[in-house]
């Protein structure tokens, strides 16, 4: 009978050492299984946050191309308008400098005739003369 009691606390001895390593083994899942909820919980967190944020920029990005389309709307025509003055001045300038050079043509031409018709004046003189008909000239179209 010693040997039936022996060999019970021998094998219930066993028995225990397996239940009581099962049990650390189910106390180390159920602890891993806690840290893995928490890690779930805080990733769900920071997705939620993350989606938040980018509602939040797609938002801004909406506003900011309303804002862009306004602020386009009302400067578009007003930097055409100042092309087109910029574009106007500059054809104006343009066709001044071409008449400065014609009259400067003309009255280089004119020096030229009065030099060769007097010898004996001054270029000083011959530009007094040619003014002087330049602006008779003048006078009379007006």
């Amino acid at each position: 009978m010693k040997n039936i009691e022996l060999e019970f606390e021998m094998k219930t001895g066993q028995i225990q050492q397996t239940a009581n390593e099962a049990i650390a083994s189910l106390e180390s899942v159920e602890t891993e299984k806690k840290e893995l909820a928490e890690l779930c919980q805080q990733k769900e967190n920071l997705t939620k946050e993350l989606e938040l944020k980018i509602e939040t920029l797609a938002q801004e990005l909406g506003e900011l191309n309303q804002m862009y389309a306004t602020l386009n709307s009302w400067f578009q025509p007003t930097l055409n308008e100042m092309e087109n003055r910029l574009t106007q001045k500059l054809e104006a300038l343009e066709l001044r400098h071409k008449e400065i050079s014609e009259k400067m043509l003309q009255i280089s031409r004119g020096m030229e005739e009065i030099q060769d018709a007097q010898q004996n004046i001054s270029l000083m003189e011959a530009i007094k003369c040619r003014m002087r008909g330049y602006q008779r000239r003048n006078t009379q179209t007006t």
